[in-house]
């Protein structure tokens, strides 16, 4: 294991030696192109032999066989301050059996350069959160001894052993419901409702408890997932955005004053209402271009249905144009509009 624990310093240390990832496919084609250059080049890793299928989905991503075991290397990546992310489901149907130990790689760029983190994968294991299945929550900041498997003083293997994996974290859920105070989960023990249960890390924030940076992030994030239902109609639809609010723990009283404000605002000479300012304020335009130039998020992948960020951007660039055509653009001269969406549009 000492073995191998030095070849991931080596690959974390040839990983960082690059400006930047383009992508997170790039990340995972980079990881196991420098695994098989060290293996290559140092005679202590003789017929180690690494094996990466760039279009295969299954979990982890790379397999390294080597003379002190077989080791799996899982590769995430995050454009977000913190080294959080989700990870796959609990019930890992994809995982790559008889494995003795796997990894998370999990890369980040930094001020021009590659930061990468490498941990067990079970000791980054923060919770268990759910978008559309239980997954576990990857935090590669964890100390030692506070991973979710040794709060319930179970170990990952034990969870990957038992035919229903989340029967092991239900407890744990249940009891941080009622500290929170939490009732409108709905966490049943009878058998017969068990397919109706939803489970969330519950703890919840109200939207106006977070940061003003918090929440300029997260409506920009509804704009890019929804920017028909929040401006393609007079009577905007906050249903998905609402959902989108929840999945990330935060609940609000009220969708429309979060997206909303009354009166009316002045750009090129015109008046337009002053919902406009949420895709002209200058912060939010750049959350917005971080968004549509790096890594997509989970949600952006399954609402465009691609993990391509280029054709992401250009789907939204044609939808955001349409859905204001519609509405605040419809009948303005085409001096003002094109002037209005340069200004809008990701490039």
């Amino acid at each position: 294991m000492d073995k191998f624990n030095q070849f991931l310093v080596f690959l974390q240390e040839k990983l960082e030696s690059y400006p930047k990832f383009d992508t997170w496919k790039h990340l995972e084609i980079l990881t196991a192109t420098c695994a098989k250059e060290i293996i290559s080049n140092d005679a202590n890793y003789k017929n180690w032999l690494v094996e990466y299928d760039e279009d295969a989905h299954r979990f982890p991503d790379v397999i390294i066989t080597t003379d002190v075991g077989k080791f799996g290397i899982e590769v995430k990546s995050s454009k977000s301050k913190n080294w959080e992310t989700l990870g796959g489901s609990i019930n890992e149907s994809t995982k790559v059996l008889g494995l003795d130990e796997i990894f998370i790689l999990f890369g980040k760029n930094i001020n021009n350069q590659i930061n990468i983190k490498i941990k067990e994968f079970s000791k980054c294991v923060k919770s268990v959160a759910v978008t559309h299945s239980p997954r576990y929550l990857i935090d590669m900041d964890l100390e030692d001894g506070t991973d979710i498997f040794a709060l319930l003083n179970t170990s990952y293997e034990d969870v990957c052993a038992t035919k229903s994996p989340f029967d092991i974290f239900k407890q744990y859920f249940k009891d941080k419901a009622k500290k929170s105070n939490t009732k409108f989960w709905f966490l049943s023990d009878e058998e017969s409702e068990r397919a109706s249960e939803t489970f969330q890390d519950l703890e919840l924030k109200f939207f106006k408890q977070l940061s003003s940076d918090e929440q300029k992030q997260l409506v920009c994030e509804a704009i890019v997932l929804y920017p028909q239902d929040l401006f393609g109609s007079k009577n905007s639809k906050y249903e998905n955005s609402n959902l989108f609010f929840l999945s990330r723990n935060v609940v609000s009283n009220s969708m429309r004053d979060n997206f909303t404000a009354g009166g009316q605002v002045e750009c090129f000479g015109e008046i337009f209402p002053q919902k406009i300012q949420l895709l002209l304020d200058h912060e939010n335009l750049k959350i917005l271009r971080g968004l549509l130039t790096s890594e997509p998020t989970i949600e952006m992948k399954n609402v465009y249905g691609v993990d391509s960020i280029e054709i992401i951007r250009s789907s939204w660039n044609s939808e955001i144009t349409l859905a204001l055509m519609s509405t605040m653009l419809k009948g303005k001269d085409e001096l003002t509009v094109n002037r209005l969406l340069q200004s809008i549009l990701i490039k």
